[in-house]
């Protein structure tokens, strides 16, 4: 009997302790370049890309199989229509997905205007989102992936808001 009250209360010191433990934090990426952090979920890994005229930094984390990407291209020159050519890059994405435009609306990032859309990946039978604004000469790209199924809306959201420009 002294060995059962015992474990009951392990288990429920146990339960305590995780029930109120600080959730699981992410690893934050922060780039002084291009002036943002953001949070990841879990470990992420980074890779640069040197263009013609630019050089765009993509990292990325998978959990829960769930894929979570960010990317900044840094221009040599300031884009003068800023949100026209937001437009542009989402329709660039669409077509070389090939996925369906689920949703499509506008995304304000202190006052700079970009797109945000949730789109159908049918053939694979993925969903993802994704987010596009430009700032000076700065273009940022934000997507989440998962299998329809798999897609977590909350997990989603709270790395979109994790999002942060810095002054």
């Amino acid at each position: 009997m002294k060995t059962f009250k015992t474990s009951l209360l392990l288990v429920s010191v146990f339960i305590l302790v995780t029930a109120f433990a600080p959730p699981k934090k992410g690893q934050t990426y922060q780039s002084d370049e291009a002036k943002f952090s953001i949070i990841f979920p879990g470990a992420y890994e980074s890779d640069v890309v040197t263009g013609e005229n630019n050089i765009t930094h993509k990292i990325t984390c998978t959990v829960d199989n769930q894929t979570y990407f960010a990317s900044y291209t840094v221009h040599q020159f300031v884009i003068d229509d800023q949100e026209g050519l937001a437009g542009v890059s989402y329709d660039s994405f669409l077509a070389s997905i090939g996925g369906k435009e689920v949703s499509k609306s506008e995304w304000v990032l202190k006052k700079n205007k970009g797109l945000k859309a949730k789109i159908d990946l049918t053939e694979s039978l993925s969903t993802l989102e994704y987010r596009v604004v430009l700032v000076g000469s700065i273009q940022y790209q934000l997507v989440v992936l998962a299998a329809t199924g798999d897609y977590d809306d909350k997990a989603a959201q709270a790395f979109f808001d994790s999002f942060k420009l810095m002054k």
